[in-house]
């Protein structure tokens, strides 16, 4: 086969097509919460036609992606208001999806669905949870904390599937947040993951916090506090998010509730394909190439990538 070259030099030889790790899906644009640290947050956000990815199309997309290891249910949206839900995620595990997993703010986690997710094959919950009291999370997420947390702390004793408490730091959260492995116990997480806000938020420089000696200290006391209930700490100092190390780009693909495909969720472009009418392969050999070109044209960061916006936040970049 000759190699691709969208008019390059003819030296140039298009990279092998890509062994995709892991596939981010957002099955709806659909989300009951506007939460401070979310794009749909942002003053120029405008809420699109309400869209959600039914079984069938679905099932098309993940049979695209053969022997996939990893499916992650997430987006910019709440995946428990898709009626199909749990049925995806058994059509996923039937189809050999060794790994699936979804993200979930808990608040629609009823004693229903948690009945309907125990029997669909999923490998783990992540829940997101802003703020260490009723006080903050109402203020950072417009919700009740004690709801998500007997939500949340039903469905890990209910089920056989462990929890992973997922909450961003910003300025939003900051009087709270040696909380958070309280309310990790709370709602049984095995782990509590504590993320740096990133180019996602349009406030980025406003509301990060990314001071190292404060950032030094509070892990140590989260740490010390999670060792105490048994929960793994999951936190990356800045110095620690090497962005720039590892390009997943076509590695972690995205696909949005159209079946429209992007090669990395944070890279901010739109999609290059859809799913639901061509082939990964197809897709690959017409547009994927140009993408990485782009990328490799920029220093190995587009203008739109959100990595890249964080390590200009960080000072790591110019």
């Amino acid at each position: 086969m000759h190699p691709i070259t969208y008019g390059m030099s003819p030296e140039y030889t298009a990279s092998p097509k890509p062994d995709v790790g892991m596939v981010e899906m957002n099955i709806s644009n659909l989300c009951n919460l506007e939460c401070l640290t979310c794009v749909r947050h942002a003053p120029d956000y405008i809420q699109p036609e309400p869209v959600l990815l039914n079984l069938q199309q679905f099932k098309v997309i993940v049979e695209r992606f053969p022997e996939l290891p990893k499916l992650q249910i997430c987006g910019f949206s709440e995946p428990t208001m898709n009626k199909d839900l749990p049925e995806m995620i058994t059509f996923a595990k039937e189809s050999g999806v060794k790994h699936v997993e979804m993200f979930t703010n808990g608040t629609l986690l009823t004693e229903k669905m948690t009945s309907r997710l125990a029997k669909g094959g999923l490998d783990l919950l992540r829940t997101s949870i802003d703020g260490g009291d009723a006080e903050t999370y109402r203020r950072v997420r417009g919700a009740d904390l004690n709801k998500v947390i007997k939500n949340v702390r039903h469905f890990a004793e209910q089920t056989s599937v462990p929890v992973r408490m997922e909450s961003v730091l910003s300025a939003h959260v900051a009087n709270s947040v040696e909380k958070l492995p309280d309310v990790a116990a709370a709602v049984g997480a095995k782990w509590l993951s504590i993320r740096l806000l990133d180019g996602q938020d349009h406030n980025l420089e406003a509301n990060s916090m990314y001071e190292p000696s404060y950032l030094k200290s509070l892990k140590e006391k989260l740490g010390s506090s999670c060792e105490k209930y048994g929960i793994e700490l999951i936190m990356a100092l800045p110095g620690e998010q090497d962005f720039a190390s590892r390009c997943t780009a076509w590695d972690e693909v995205y696909v949005d509730e159209t079946g429209g495909l992007v090669p990395c969720y944070l890279s901010g472009t739109k999609p290059v394909g859809n799913l639901l009418e061509s082939t990964f392969d197809e897709i690959w050999e017409t547009q994927g190439q140009q993408f990485l070109s782009q990328k490799e044209d920029g220093g190995g960061f587009l203008d739109s990538c959100s990595c890249n916006y964080a390590l200009v936040a960080q000072n790591k970049v110019k």
